[in-house]
């Protein structure tokens, strides 16, 4: 019994750690449900070609109608859906039509092969938006699979803080970083979080590793805690500074991918904040080599792990030195502010206004606080909050950069393009150059 347990529990890693964003999944994808649709559209019957297009006609106006209440009216989406995405759904409506026109007057094997046919064109068209936005790179990411505990942490060790003028790569270390989840326990915050993903630069994979800045990163709402999202920009920054990147973990502030926890503690969502700027923290200092000091503890996030950063950096000067906000939101609940007015806040103004942004900043004055943030030009919906944020910073003492992202919108090249030239700064801030 144990050994099928644990067959099925090495076959669900397995398939969570499957890519699902090259061409070498997306091409056969594509050319499976090409295939599919060309099935189901072959058919002699009088009257069919007429039959096929009335309906599959009606199915995209319906798809249309369905996106545009979707995106616009409930604002379901969190902002714009990219029009090739649109694209995607509608033409996914379209092919779920025509699997419906085959369902009428037709024999039992090909109602079937209908029926079997409309999860593979949804399962096809599911993968191709999630390659519009370029967020979830793996299977286990698009459909919020809980990963089990999956790297090997390294020995504690005695040494300090590396020292950027003397540290020169040591024989036999690794060319890249490594990653993998870990179970980080909400004992003081009791908050149900989802696994951690930790990357550990090729610097952190020696014997007897220095101590190495940390990175306490979050990502966007709906998402995920995914390592491998940014573990090529980590390498490509440890290339060009012999093995040294900061250890970066990604902590779960959702608890699920359809909550917005707000970045705050809440009878409704949990403890989030208590759970990041304690559980999380404490756990990196009892079982990671990352120096003592403030300034050697960046806070960071894109889109909604933004605005957390941003709150949890301003809340908490005494653990972070550095703040990283791409292209984060306004204030929490932004997208929903009425609702969560009404429901977290029992419809009190003034209560809600206390956790913004903007209101915690107004009231204190930092002293050595870094913070940088990164806006798409093309994000009509978040660039205005970057820069508002921004400015709020600066006025109260912060030292800012506002970056803003040409031509970039607020999907997958925001967060790597804000998280690369987040990490110039950083690398400023920690003395590496």
């Amino acid at each position: 019994m144990n050994t099928l347990r644990d067959w099925f529990a090495s076959a669900l890693r397995w398939l969570a750690a499957r890519r699902i964003v090259d061409a070498a999944e997306l091409v056969p994808a594509a050319a499976l449900c090409a295939l599919v649709l060309a099935g189901l559209l072959v058919r002699r019957r009088r009257g069919w070609a007429a039959t096929v297009c009335i309906v599959a006609l009606n199915a995209t106006v319906l798809g249309a109608l369905i996106l545009v209440v979707v995106e616009k009216r409930l604002n379901l989406s969190g902002g714009p859906i990219p029009w090739a995405g649109r694209a995607i759904i509608v033409g996914c409506c379209a092919a779920v039509g025509v699997a419906a026109a085959n369902l009428h007057r037709s024999t039992w094997r090909r109602r079937c092969c209908a029926v079997l046919a409309v999860p593979v064109l949804v399962a096809g068209a599911t993968l191709g938006v999630n390659k519009v936005y370029g967020i979830d790179e793996t299977l286990g990411a698009l459909v919020g699979y809980d990963q089990p505990t999956t790297i090997s942490l390294p020995a504690r060790s005695d040494a300090g803080r590396i020292d950027p003028t003397t540290w020169r790569a040591p024989d036999g270390m690794p060319s890249t970083g490594t990653t993998g989840y870990v179970r980080i326990a909400p004992t003081v915050s009791g908050f149900g979080a989802r696994s951690a993903g930790i990357y550990l630069p090729p610097a952190a994979l020696v014997p007897d590793a220095p101590r190495l800045p940390v990175v306490i990163m979050m990502m966007g709402q709906p998402g995920n805690p995914d390592p491998t999202m940014l573990a090529d920009v980590l390498d490509a920054y440890a290339a060009g500074h012999a093995g040294v990147a900061p250890i970066v973990v990604l902590a779960d502030q959702l608890g699920s991918p359809d909550d917005d926890t707000l970045c705050l503690d809440t009878s409704r969502y949990g403890n989030v904040e208590t759970y990041v700027t304690t559980d999380v923290v404490n756990w990196i200092r009892d079982n990671l080599n990352v120096p003592q000091d403030r300034n050697d503890w960046t806070v960071a996030g894109y889109s909604n792990g933004g605005l957390c950063s941003i709150l949890f950096g301003a809340k908490h000067p005494e653990l972070f030195g550095t703040i990283l906000d791409l292209s984060g939101e306004l204030y929490p609940g932004e997208e929903h502010p009425d609702w969560n007015l009404e429901n977290v806040f029992g419809g009190d103004q003034a209560a809600y206004d206390e956790t913004k942004p903007l209101t915690v900043l107004g009231r204190n004055h930092y002293e050595d606080m870094w913070a940088y943030f990164s806006y798409g030009t093309e994000d009509g919906a978040f660039g205005p909050d970057a820069v508002t944020v921004s400015q709020a910073a600066g006025n109260a003492g912060m030292t800012v950069r506002l970056d803003p992202l040409e031509g970039v919108d607020h999907l997958e090249a925001a967060l790597r393009g804000g998280f690369t030239n987040g990490l110039a700064y950083w690398s400023e801030r920690e003395g590496f150059g």
